[in-house]
């Protein structure tokens, strides 16, 4: 509104000098070099696509079911249509197709950028296109002085500076000697023409840190007063970007420029706004005439090029596509450094969430600008603002910086690209970006393949990444189809040990709430909607790429299937174990097999319904066989709960669990079940009920053998008690888990679970579900009929079987942590049956 107001007064003033005065200008004899000098240029505004939207967009679209929230993104376009090939398209597949020179494209594409109508009828295209000759120009520049003669003449006019003859836009009309300089006194002036329809060429000269600069156009003699007042404030406009821009960027790169500026306000053709380039004795820049109406826009567009003249500065040259893009996408984060405010590099934003499949370090068609947002994340929302040194090691080392700095040289770039492909997504929690207000937008097109899970489905994915893409993975899943229970997802790689992909898994539950996780560990990830917890509705699969070289993605980087079922209600599971203790001279081994049908409560309670456990094992002391043992045991309970069975797998207890918790704390149970799970080993004895089989032991003689109608359970299950399961030992069909346990070492889950400590687990287990818990050797031998004070009678040694029977005992109570080693090897498969 100042400004506004501003402008008033000043017009005001204006059309009084105007009646008062005939004119106040200088004469200005002005020479500039013919040399044609490198191009460069911004601004395009997005070309109109077309979207295309798939028959399951469509049919997601008229969903009832997708409430407002996802509404949104489930609209997305899958892709857009290519529009028709233009003049560019037509030029450059001919230049690809070997039937023109470099240099006559160079020659076509600054023709069709500038004069379309020069271009031969052949070349042109449906469309006339918009691009920018910038890097033909420089190809240009660079190889002048071995170009054909007619090329030179050709874009000698688009290149050479304004006021010379020469000049495209020198006009036919031009006022001889009268060109003005606008006062240092009084910058805005009405110019007076000398004749009717002729142009005056307006200087306005100053310097910054002792460099001159020169920002020219001419103006007409038929402009009114306000219109010449709208180009005065535009040279005002420019001026101050200039300056602001110049000690923003002083500051920031380390230098300044050292040469002369140009500065040219002129037409140009449509949304292409400002170009910039180096000459061999000063620095060039032109502006759209049609910003000169929009001040935030010439302001921004100003400081857009004057960053390229500080790259130019620093000795970058864009000689290949990855410094172009570089130069580009830095240029155009340089209006939000400089005018966070106004928001003009916005206009990007629609080819930016479209594209984020494609490599991210790509050149052409406004790409290169629309990637200005990797560095506005980096800078703003990951506290990185590596603009300075990613431009400077370029400027070093050469253009192969460029991929090799963003993959290698960015501190934790994985955990930071996979945190850039959450914000992109640019909706629900993930609506991260704010620039005075949210950025518009949303991730659209194929980095986004949507789809609605029905009952017993499955859909499998390969998953392609170019180098810096993401990819998204959406699926629906109708709260209102109870039929869908189970939504199980199985991998085929593991990424967590890759050093640049991420994969991470979204979703939102009944509740509203939204989750996200790395799931870049997981081989398998299984829901069931029987769960609080797992009531989901919304679930997808984000890929993150932070490898931006174009070798070191080896395609496809992974795939999924994802299923969907009913609920099963029981597990049939399978244990083997395989159990070692050595001690000295003796070593005992055994194997134990163990059957079950479990049924599922409530996916937090596994209760056993049918049990038979087998178990055999063998113990040699000194090369002879000393003890051997087997049990079994069976058990079936028809209407199974917490009273009359035992719990062998116990999951986190959730919110809508019909088993009472309080009902839990009187079985010692708390709330602190590790995540996945607890496994629990040992047999399920009923109250009451016994281990049946028996136990000899080959003692020396006098004693010999002794024979027990009992089994001793050292099958290392009960030595351990329970195992904590990991997310990874559940699979889709069931359960699958192994371990190799060191018994004496290993600190079992049920420390945790149970209030008491584990030294008093034993305690708490019925001495008649596990005999030979404990052995009294002397009650032992008077059993057998041998009377414990046999070992001091004379001529007995007193070391007869004693010391076989203190090995035994020392095995038998390993939860004592007895000397030698214990290891038991765990086998556990379990199918869901319904």
């Amino acid at each position: 509104m100042a400004k506004n107001k501003y402008r008033l007064i000043i017009l005001s003033f204006i059309i009084i000098i105007a009646v008062l005065t005939s004119g106040c200008f200088s004469s200005n004899s002005q020479k500039e070099s013919k040399i044609p000098f490198e191009q460069d240029s911004t601004g395009q505004y997005e070309k109109e696509l077309v979207p295309f939207f798939s028959d399951a967009t469509k049919s997601l679209m008229a969903d009832d079911n997708i409430d407002n929230e996802l509404k949104v993104l489930f609209s997305q376009p899958d892709d857009y249509e290519k529009p028709p090939p233009d003049t560019f398209y037509n030029i450059l597949r001919e230049y690809e197709a070997g039937n023109i020179s470099r240099d006559e494209q160079a020659k076509l594409f600054v023709l069709a950028a500038y004069a379309p109508e020069l271009v031969p009828e052949k070349y042109k295209g449906l469309t006339e296109g918009v691009e920018s000759p910038q890097f033909e120009i420089q190809h240009l520049v660079d190889n002048w002085d071995n170009l054909n003669p007619e090329i030179q003449k050709a874009v000698t006019p688009f290149i050479v500076p304004i006021s010379q003859a020469e000049s495209y836009w020198y006009p036919k009309n031009r006022a001889e000697s009268i060109s003005t300089y606008l006062p240092e006194s009084f910058r805005f002036a009405s110019v007076a023409h000398a004749a009717e329809n002729s142009e005056v060429f307006v200087v306005h000269s100053f310097d910054i840190n002792g460099v001159e600069i020169k920002i020219t156009y001419y103006e007409h003699s038929s402009w009114d007063a306000d219109k010449k007042l709208t180009y005065n404030m535009a040279i005002r406009d420019i001026e101050d970007a200039l300056m602001l821009g110049w000690v923003e960027f002083e500051e920031l790169l380390g230098l300044s420029p050292t040469k002369p500026l140009l500065v040219e306000l002129l037409p140009l053709s449509e949304r292409l706004y400002g170009q910039a380039w180096k000459g061999k004795d000063n620095y060039r820049i032109r502006i759209a005439a049609s910003l000169v109406n929009n001040p935030e826009l010439i302001s921004a567009t100003t400081v857009h090029e004057l960053f390229h003249i500080f790259q130019f500065e620093m000795k970058l040259s864009p000689t290949t596509a990855d410094v172009k893009w570089l130069m580009e996408a830095t240029a155009t984060w340089s209006e939000h450094y400089v005018y966070d405010h106004f928001n003009t590099e916005h206009r990007f934003l629609p080819r930016f969430f479209r594209t984020l499949h494609e490599d991210r370090i790509s050149f052409g068609n406004n790409f290169e600008y629309c990637s200005y947002m990797l560095f506005y994340y980096l800078s703003d929302y990951a506290g990185n603002n590596i603009v300075s040194d990613i431009l400077w090691e370029t400027a070093r080392r050469g253009p192969g910086t460029v991929r090799e700095y963003l993959s290698e040289k960015v501190s934790g770039m994985k955990g930071l690209y996979a945190d850039f492909a959450l914000n992109n997504i640019n909706e629900f929690i993930f609506k991260r970006y704010n620039d005075s207000g949210p950025l518009p937008g949303v991730i659209s097109g194929k980095a986004l393949s949507k789809y609605s899970l029905k009952t017993d489905d499955e859909k499998t994915e390969s998953i392609s990444l170019s180098p810096g893409a993401h990819q998204h993975k959406v699926f629906l899943i109708n709260k209102n189809n109870e039929d869908i229970k189970h939504i199980d997802i199985y991998f085929d790689n593991r990424l967590d040990d890759d050093k640049y992909l991420t994969r991470i898994g979204i979703y939102r539950r009944y509740d509203g709430t939204w989750h996200y996780e790395d799931w870049s560990a997981a081989q398998s990830i299984h829901f069931c909607r029987n769960n609080k917890e797992d009531e989901i509705d919304f679930l997808s699969i984000v890929y993150a790429n932070a490898n931006f070289k174009k070798e070191g993605t080896n395609n496809p980087v992974d795939g999924f299937t994802i299923k969907t079922g009913r609920c099963p209600d029981r597990l049939d599971i399978t244990i083997n174990a395989e159990f070692v203790y050595k001690v000295e001279d003796f070593e005992w081994t055994s194997t134990t097999t163990l059957k079950e049908r479990i049924k599922m409560i409530d996916h937090f309670l596994f209760l056993v319904e049918t049990s038979e456990y087998s178990f055999s094992g063998n113990g040699v002391y000194q090369g002879r066989s000393l003890l051997e043992s087997t049990g079994r045991y069976s058990m079936s309970v028809k209407e199974v709960d917490i009273h009359n069975s035992m719990a062998r797998i116990m999951k986190k207890l959730t919110n809508n669990s019909e088993v009472d918790p309080e009902e839990l704390k009187k079985f010692g149970f708390t709330d602190n079940t590790p995540p996945a799970g607890m496994f629990i080993l040992v047999p399920a004895i009923k109250e009451y009920d016994t281990l049946k089989g028996f136990t000899k032991m080959y003692l020396p003689d006098p004693i010999g053998i002794i024979e027990m109608n009992f089994p001793m359970p050292m099958d290392g299950l009960s030595q351990i008690i329970a195992v904590a399961l990991d997310a990874k030992d559940w699979t889709g069909e069931g359960l699958r888990l192994e371990r190799e346990i060191d018994v004496f070492t290993y600190q079992s889950p049920m420390s945790d679970w149970f209030k008491a400590d584990f030294s008093k687990i034993l305690t708490m287990l019925p001495d008649a579900n596990l005999p030979g818990a404990d052995i009294d050797i002397s009650s032992l031998l008077e059993s057998q009929g041998i009377p414990g004070q046999q070992f001091n009678q004379p001529g007995i040694s007193p070391l007869g079987g004693f010391k076989e029977m203190e090995v035994i005992k020392n095995a038998m109570l390993m939860s004592h942590k007895s000397p030698g080693e214990a290891i038991l090897k765990l086998k556990v498969y379990g199918k869901y049956i319904e």
